[in-house]
């Protein structure tokens, strides 16, 4: 029937919620958990943090981006790193996935 149950992961109380539900059905239909946390563009971008510079008063800084990648990818391991542990833990074979996107 199903071989694969897609688990959006954002790290909210809802997404834990949702971990547990798509461990539970997975084990009863003998499938496999994919997590996906996908990282907004929008928060990547040069305008944005170009905006949020000007508006603290300070000069954009240009190894700022990379940084705020780096922020963003390590969230994204942590949130995707507990959803397959949680997996591991019941059982349920998981794969995970950090795209880069728009979320619109």
């Amino acid at each position: 029937m199903f071989k694969k149950l897609l688990l959006c992961a954002d790290g909210s109380p809802n997404a834990a919620a949702a971990t547990q539900y798509a461990i539970a059905l997975a084990k009863r239909l003998q499938a496999e958990v994919l997590a996906l946390h996908i990282t907004d563009i929008r928060l990547l971008e040069g305008p944005m943090v170009t905006d949020f510079m000007g508006a603290l008063g300070a000069q954009p800084y240009t190894e700022l981006l990379p940084r705020v990648r780096e922020v963003h990818q390590a969230r994204a391991t942590v949130i995707l790193d507990a959803a397959a542990a949680a997996c591991r833990a019941a059982g349920v074979p998981c794969e995970t996935h950090n795209p880069t996107g728009s979320l619109l």
